[in-house]
């Protein structure tokens, strides 16, 4: 569960200057209703702007298939502090993944050690493809105001918003990929998180109209 503590440790890191390269000074990490921890604007923020552009915390090669065995050595490779960051995070794993890491350990996921069963967990249900501590705190929305892609440039995650933000407003991203799905595989889709979305896109199951938003179309 996220603690105050948890939430002014993240905050504490974030707050960093703009020579960081983004304007992670403009957002904020505090509880969000229903969702658990997320992130939001302290002031009115652009469209266009890099909010973050953050370094991973693991990461593994673009053509290396992360295993359980792999992700647990990525683990015990942190330093102590990193590994109390890295265990702050939300831990969840679906039924799927499950089943996978459980091919790949020969164990139920009940036989596996407590430990194991957290680090897998928090990295099954914050993985970009890698793990990044602060962006690990954006919720969903399928209709997202911020996206996010790799720049290899820079060697990191970036953020930028898609539209303005106000001041207050919680910056969302989508865990998909953008594609014109129904709310029903959406929801589907969303269960490896384990939960269902109620963002304003599938609030209303009743409407035959898609809803757009920045080039993002999705129909009930």
């Amino acid at each position: 569960m996220d603690t105050a503590q948890d939430t002014q440790n993240l905050n504490q890191s974030q707050a960093q200057p703009p020579s960081c390269g983004d304007s992670r000074h403009l957002i904020e990490v505090r509880d969000s209703p229903g969702k658990g921890l997320g992130i939001f604007a302290k002031a009115n923020i652009p469209r266009g702007t890099r909010i973050l552009a953050e370094s991973s915390l693991i990461k593994f090669n673009e053509n290396e298939q992360p295993t359980a065995k792999t992700i647990m050595q990525a683990f015990e490779s942190l330093s102590p502090s990193q590994q109390e960051s890295y265990l702050e995070l939300h831990n969840y794993a679906c039924d799927l993944d499950k089943q996978i890491l459980e091919s790949q350990t020969g164990q139920t996921w009940d036989e596996l050690p407590e430990m194991h069963q957290r680090v897998l967990g928090i990295y099954t249900a914050n993985s970009f493809g890698s793990i990044h501590l602060l962006a690990s705190r954006f919720n969903h929305s399928c209709l997202p105001n911020t996206t996010h892609l790799y720049n290899p440039t820079l060697d990191k995650e970036t953020f930028h918003t898609i539209q303005d933000i106000s001041a207050g407003e919680e910056l969302l991203i989508s865990y998909m990929d953008g594609s014109n799905w129904v709310k029903s595989k959406r929801q589907e889709y969303l269960q490896k998180w384990g939960f269902e979305c109620n963002c304003p896109a599938c609030e209303d199951t009743r409407k035959a109209e898609p809803k757009r938003r920045n080039g993002w179309s999705y129909h009930y």
